[in-house]
């Protein structure tokens, strides 16, 4: 059996992913670099892989990843030229996030024949409009949840860096929680006030919710959601499918 790597490099981590022919999921982590190469070789040894996909908005590829898929039979990296099963109308695709573009294929192949607004909720929150007719028409960038309390430190002269953490009460006890209650719910409050003006403008669609931030916001939102951590590396997989030769 011939196995696919699914490379999703962010800005904050590098998850890797391996999917069988029947696109079930056999592995699935992330690393840090100092992990990579290890990592790879432990993949290497147990599966059989021939295709691979990376995402990356990160900048430049750990040369060990990219030493790596340029011994595989076939490999991509996706970018604003790539081949997509769907229409990408966004005016300046050369900027456009390729995990975003991941996202929304995954989407529109969930569910199919629907609208979907994707929500990634990572370094940045994301949001992502696709039609039923399988177009991407845009969406909007805020700032994530971590982003949120950096900024909050960095440009004042006494706010503390602190780290995301459970939020239970709006009301913070101290600067710490208070910072955390602010940057979580506003983050939560914020997804609930976009959901509800896209309803105003577009009626029906789904909403799905991806990203690292995903287990922290869900439960919090009002709206009607579906949570899917992996929707990324399934929107790549489709994607090299699409791209990828046929391999008996």
């Amino acid at each position: 059996m011939h196995h696919n790597l699914i490379v999703d490099i962010g800005n904050t981590n590098i998850k890797l992913a391996i999917f069988d022919q029947s696109n079930t999921i056999l592995f699935n982590d992330i690393v840090s670099i100092n992990q990579l190469t290890p990592t790879l070789n432990f993949l290497n040894s147990k599966y059989s892989i021939t295709h691979s996909i990376i995402s990356n908005v990160a900048g430049t590829i750990p040369a060990a990843l990219d030493e790596f898929v340029k011994q595989l039979p076939f490999h991509m990296e996706l970018s604003a030229t790539s081949l997509l099963p769907i229409m990408n109308a966004f005016q300046t695709p050369e900027t456009l996030g390729v995990d975003r573009i991941a996202a929304v294929v995954a989407a529109s192949q969930l569910f199919p024949q629907a609208n979907n607004l994707v929500i990634c909720a990572g370094t940045c929150i994301t949001y992502n409009y696709i039609t039923k007719a399988n177009t991407f028409r845009g969406g909007a960038i805020t700032p994530g949840i971590q982003m949120r309390l950096d900024a909050m430190h960095h440009f004042t002269s006494r706010l503390p860096s602190v780290q995301i953490g459970y939020v239970g009460s709006i009301m913070g006890y101290d600067t710490q929680s208070c910072m955390q209650s602010g940057a979580v719910l506003g983050a939560v409050y914020e997804i609930d006030t976009f959901i509800n003006e896209y309803r105003a403008q577009f009626h029906d669609f789904n909403v799905l919710l991806t990203g690292g931030d995903t287990l922290l916001l869900e439960s919090r939102i009002k709206n009607k959601i579906f949570a899917d951590t992996e929707l990324v590396i399934k929107g790549l997989q489709i994607i090299l499918n699409y791209n990828a030769p046929k391999i008996s």
